[in-house]
């Protein structure tokens, strides 16, 4: 989690709790933030990946048997 000032997202775009926005990191490297909470002047941002945390499922099918 990582508090940025309100003002370094443009007026236009409408801010909620949840919704994700890609940023650049320093070297042009793209990031994703997702709102965690908003205030006045303060933002909450959270640039943990999306999948930080769940369990991961796979569904295997055999292809072939050897």
């Amino acid at each position: 989690m990582q508090e940025i000032g309100r003002s370094s997202i443009p007026d236009d775009i409408k801010l909620e709790s949840g919704m994700q926005l890609r940023a650049l990191e320093p070297g042009n490297r793209p990031l994703l933030l997702t709102m965690a909470d908003i205030a006045d002047t303060i933002l909450t941002v959270d640039a943990s990946h999306p999948l930080a945390g769940k369990d991961p499922t796979f569904g295997i099918e055999p292809a072939e048997i050897v």
